[in-house]
């Protein structure tokens, strides 16, 4: 394998594990303040569009939805509970942190009191 061959595998492997790190598909731990203290929740992000949401982290899936993805543009909607309109967040993932930030959203609880969520990575 030539030099030139070579340093186009390094860098599409680089750019392969670059854009792997930066994605919002895992499992996410989602703290925030309520009325009755901090709230905690896991999320777990799926690959093919779907999402399954776990309040209180107890191992117990409360809610489903669905979301797609439009560069840093995540576009939400929960396939029931107490609202199922769809909300709108710009998302950026920095290492195991990923944060949402609302565009806009349907349903007025979601999204925290400031429509800023900071999650970590489980």
């Amino acid at each position: 394998m030539n030099k030139f061959s070579l340093l186009i595998t390094a860098l599409i492997c680089f750019m392969t594990v670059s854009l792997s790190a930066q994605s919002i598909v895992g499992k996410w731990k989602f703290e925030f303040p309520t009325d009755q203290g901090t709230m905690v929740m896991a999320a777990d992000i799926k690959a093919d569009g779907t999402y399954a949401l776990d309040f209180g982290n107890d191992g117990s899936v409360e809610t489903t939805g669905k979301y797609t993805q439009d560069g840093n543009t995540m576009t939400i909607q929960d396939d029931g509970g107490d609202c199922t309109g769809k909300g709108v967040y710009q998302v950026s993932v920095d290492g195991d942190t990923m944060t949402m930030v609302r565009v806009s959203d349907e349903c007025a609880n979601r999204g925290g009191p400031e429509g800023k969520m900071v999650t970590t990575r489980l």
